[in-house]
């Protein structure tokens, strides 16, 4: 394999951790795992490439990039390196989201004022896409069910930031608020790998805490996990993967999600992050088969 400290084996048994890292003057997106791979940067240029997300066998990542001077939604292919531009707008087009059968991407636009959820077909990338969110106030942040028929997200509509959930079924009564009771300003949605689980962050003066709720016990507290930002689910469901910070150094921990002890310490990062996903699938030998050269492998000081 072309890539740094590798192990092959534990990268497919424990999948990729795909992130936005600074990188010099620019955000570019990296391939992980603190174990079995070393930072390895997947893309290059005089722009910034931010909010990666994975398609569901690994082999696809969707992010927003700024390459023409605003952000537009991006395709790359992880085992040729190939770039595909999907949106091409003037207004700000950030945070994909997969759906399960791949054939459809969510992601947050600017529109009239206001950012909106808007769902886009993969498969006809001619066909118009259709806006999901329409309300006064910011959408955004969406994160699809892997059981395809709800995306969660971020919204304002209700006076703060909350974590909302659109039932894709529904005509009539498709929005819920799971958060308004929260004090918190709440981030980052994610859906466990069986969707059953919903996580995200939860923004308290001074500290951000990462919270789990069980949608087969809906009317049941949502459970405090650990400090951190970011949450990301460990393939197999089992762990969360979440941004810690402190004044002057960004960490990666992994909390086991029955007790929240860590999984693995918490690994020291050399700059901020930007988003991130964790992805088995196919994503470990589709990177093995990436060629790199070798002057665009370890990131560029912060």
């Amino acid at each position: 394999s072309p890539l740094p400290q590798t192990s092959q084996e534990g990268l497919q048994q424990q999948g990729v951790i795909f992130l936005s890292m600074s990188d010099g003057k620019h955000r570019h997106l990296f391939a992980y795992h603190p174990q079995f791979l070393a930072l390895t940067r997947l893309t290059t240029g005089l722009w910034d490439d931010i909010q990666p997300a994975a398609s569901y066998d690994g082999t696809r990542l969707g992010f927003a990039s700024r390459q023409n001077g605003y952000w537009d939604i991006f395709l790359f292919d992880v085992a040729s390196g190939q770039q595909t531009r999907l949106t091409d707008t003037p207004q700000f087009d950030g945070s994909p989201t997969w759906s399960p059968d791949s054939q459809w991407l969510a992601y947050e636009s600017y529109i009239d004022g206001h950012l909106q959820i808007i769902i886009r077909s993969l498969a006809n990338p001619t066909q118009e896409p259709l806006q999901l969110t329409s309300t006064p106030g910011e959408n955004y942040s969406p994160n699809w069910s892997p059981l395809g028929r709800e995306i969660a997200f971020v919204s304002t509509r209700g006076g703060s930031e909350d974590i909302w959930v659109a039932r894709l079924d529904r005509v009539d009564d498709r929005f819920i608020n799971l958060t308004s009771t929260s004090t918190g300003r709440n981030r980052y949605p994610r859906w466990s790998p069986d969707g059953r689980y919903l996580a995200w962050a939860s923004d308290t003066p001074g500290i951000s805490t990462i919270y789990i709720w069980d949608s087969q016990a809906p009317e049941s507290a949502p459970k405090a996990i650990g400090n951190g930002d970011l949450p990301v689910w460990r393939p197999d469901g089992k762990a969360l993967l979440a941004e810690i910070r402190s004044p002057n150094q960004t960490s990666l921990g992994a909390y086991n999600i029955t007790d929240g002890s860590l999984v693995f310490p918490a690994n020291s990062m050399p700059a901020a992050l930007h988003g991130m996903d964790w992805r088995s699938g196919q994503a470990a030998q589709a990177l093995a088969r990436l060629k790199l050269p070798a002057s665009a492998q370890q990131p560029a000081a912060a």
